[in-house]
């Protein structure tokens, strides 16, 4: 990445999610983690897919 580069709306709402998932982690334990992220792989591939089409 180069200097003159930033994250953008995109990447900073990667960061946010992935923040998010580190919270949830130490708040509920990761048992309730694995849950939730079975459940939003869908999601996730529906966003990748958007971002391919794009």
């Amino acid at each position: 990445m180069q200097a003159s580069e930033k994250l953008g709306g995109t990447g900073w709402a990667a960061l946010a999610l992935v923040l998010l998932g580190i919270l949830v982690a130490l708040t509920a334990g990761f048992a309730a983690t694995l849950y939730l992220a079975l459940a939003l792989t869908v999601v996730v591939f529906v966003v990748l897919i958007g971002f391919c089409r794009a």
